[in-house]
């Protein structure tokens, strides 16, 4: 996987459109790998296609990109380091990439580690993204208010460390 990445550097995108797709769709396995170090060069692999990708390829990408988005944002809480720091690079790919709002407060809560704000405006940003409403149903932010504390319970239990 970094030789490709390499490569795909090294190349600068030209030429990657045919192979975008195929790349992303054959790293979904990866993404949840047992081992860290193989789910950190996918992530990373991952974030080397987005960065290259040109304008006009982007419209094939972006259904096979929308199913990578669910791994990415439960490894942001990776027991790895390497792949939860991976992770926040590749989410902030993603929102340039969907041309998602609010792109500089994304980037300023995966810096600063505030995850459940950072997980409430990726939630906002898959609701409201227009191409994704095609491949997603998701309840809007008004039905299931991330304010509740009946609805923010699962979230906090996945994202907050137990603190001892």
């Amino acid at each position: 996987m970094k030789a490709l990445s390499e490569t795909i550097y090294l190349l600068d995108g030209e030429g990657i459109g045919a192979l975008a797709t195929d790349i992303v769709l054959h790293l979904r396995p990866f993404l949840d790998d047992e081992r860290a170090g193989v789910r950190a060069a996918a992530i990373g692999l991952l974030e080397s296609v987005l960065s290259k990708v040109k304008k006009t390829e982007k419209d094939t990408l972006k259904r096979e990109l929308t199913y990578c988005l669910l791994p990415l944002i439960l490894h942001l809480k990776d027991e790895s380091s390497a792949v939860a720091m991976k992770c926040k690079l590749t989410l902030f790919r993603c929102a340039a990439f969907f041309q998602w709002s609010h792109q500089k407060l994304l980037f300023r809560r995966l810096v600063w580690g505030n995850d459940l704000k950072c997980l409430e405006l990726i939630w906002e940003c898959l609701v409201y993204a227009e191409p994704l409403g095609r491949h997603f149903r998701l309840p809007s932010p008004g039905t299931c208010s991330m304010n509740s504390p009946l609805s923010a319970l699962p979230l906090q239990r996945l994202l907050v460390k137990e603190r001892k």
